[in-house]
């Protein structure tokens, strides 16, 4: 199981000087934080092309730090549940190291990701430590 980020290479508003401003240094430190190398990628889509820089968490170390760290700073969007979903897919796979029994269920949640997310739940915003009731 690997964790991968994606981010496009440049912001879409201009310095004033009218320069793009470049995502490869953020995603640089991510990168060296993770022990992993940061890649680039373009694709074509619908006649358009889009550039993006893309680390891969694909070991034990790596995947640990970014455990501790969604652990300690939860993202709020549905990002969230695609993280909890890979984490429990991460832990299916700690618990049947040799096996592959999991492969299945990890397949139907991996179909929930995303773009194809279908199911939401918004219960991890309840103690949100963003919302503070005024007393």
């Amino acid at each position: 199981m690997f964790y991968r980020l994606e981010i496009s290479q440049t912001y879409h508003k201009l310095e004033s000087q009218g320069k793009k401003i470049s995502f490869f240094s953020i995603i640089s430190i991510i990168g060296k934080y993770l022990g992993v190398n940061v890649l680039s990628r373009s694709r074509v889509i619908r006649d358009k092309e889009f550039y993006s820089y893309t680390i891969i968490s694909h070991n034990k170390e790596s995947q640990k730090k970014i455990i501790d760290y969604f652990n300690r700073y939860p993202l709020l969007s549905s990002k969230y549940l695609d993280y909890k979903s890979w984490l429990f897919i991460v832990q299916k796979q700690k618990e049947n190291p040799i096996t592959a029994s999991y492969l299945k269920e990890a397949q139907l949640i991996r179909k929930d990701y995303n773009k194809t997310r279908t199911t939401y739940n918004w219960d991890h915003l309840i103690d949100c430590y963003l919302f503070v009731e005024d007393e």
